[in-house]
């Protein structure tokens, strides 16, 4: 295709589409025009029509297409029939970046469960490894949100278990038995602070 056919057939789509996006707004020629005119571009609306209708079409100035872009809402890109290679280009990097990190996600999703059922099988067969897993989470629970908090919002605390690595794995290798979190040494401690010890 010769630069003249590539010109008159980006022509031609840019006329599509604007006469796509005006019917699509529900403007007769002359309220584009009126809005053309808002935005500082004033073009009347034989030439509206010309430029959608016309044989041959009227030519869209750079000016017209950026008030174009502003009237509707639009990028420019809006009213082109390009394809920008090097923007395809980056879009299929990004593409392949987002599947490799997948993959590895998959992958450590399958290690970490594999990992955590081995640990909860040593939990189950050893209660001191137990309470050092218990008091490990309660240790990071504490550490991770306010103690006036602790109690009175679950909600908060399953989001916040669920955002924090350490309390997650703890929780996953405990399978939810987190152990008596009123026993822990630092509530005890808040404790007899505000009691005046």
């Amino acid at each position: 295709m010769d630069e003249d056919q590539k010109a008159r057939d980006v022509e031609a789509y840019m006329a599509l589409r604007l006469s796509e996006m005006r019917q699509a707004a529900g403007w007769s020629f002359t309220k584009l025009a009126e809005k053309m005119e808002n935005v500082g571009c004033p073009i009347d609306r034989s030439s509206l029509q010309k430029i959608e209708n016309g044989k041959p079409r009227r030519k869209i100035t750079v000016n017209e297409l950026v008030a174009f872009s502003m009237v509707f809402d639009a990028p420019i890109a809006t009213f082109l029939d390009i394809e920008n290679d090097d923007e395809q280009d980056w879009l299929i990097r990004a593409l392949e970046q987002s599947e490799r990190l997948a993959s590895i996600a998959i992958q450590a999703r399958k290690d970490y469960s594999a990992s955590v059922e081995r640990l909860k099988e040593i939990v189950d067969s050893d209660p001191k490894f137990k309470a050092r897993i218990q008091e490990r989470f309660a240790k990071n629970l504490y550490a991770e949100i306010p103690f006036f908090e602790l109690f009175t919002d679950d909600a908060f605390i399953e989001a916040t278990v669920s955002g924090n690595a350490l309390l997650t794995t703890a929780y996953d290798v405990l399978g939810g038995e987190t152990g008596p979190l009123d026993d822990h040494p630092l509530k005890r401690k808040i404790d007899r602070s505000e009691d005046g010890e």
